[in-house]
């Protein structure tokens, strides 16, 4: 992935933010009330706000290498009751309990990129 800039995020925001396919997949998922949902490269955090229609106690867990990406589902996911952030986050908001927080997580989400094909 090539680095992405704020303005990046704010365009993939408004054109792809609300895609469907997130609705549609968190619709097919069998969710407790107290889950523990974890969206690895949760970009604007649409499934997680889908999610939060079945997860009323549980947590919301978002991962994204893109700090503005960040930003905006911090944004949008701001008055769910499973919201909160991590301290180590660079725009930390308002503390919730440790199982309650939104994080972002730049250096381990880097190791999830491919690393390439390997040598034959």
């Amino acid at each position: 992935m090539s680095e992405w800039t704020a303005e990046t995020a704010e365009w993939y925001a408004k054109k792809y933010g609300e895609y469907p396919t997130n609705r549609l997949t968190v619709e097919h998922l069998e969710l407790a009330p107290d889950a523990v949902v974890l969206d690895v490269g949760c970009g604007t955090a649409a499934a997680l706000r889908h999610a939060a229609t079945k997860v009323t106690t549980g947590s919301l867990i978002g991962v994204d290498p893109v700090p503005r990406m960040v930003e905006i589902a911090k944004e949008r996911l701001a008055s769910h009751p499973c919201f909160g952030t991590d301290p180590t986050a660079r725009s930390a908001g308002p503390r919730a309990p440790r199982r309650r927080r939104v994080c972002r997580c730049r250096a381990r989400a880097r190791l999830l990129r491919p690393l390439g094909r390997p040598s034959t």
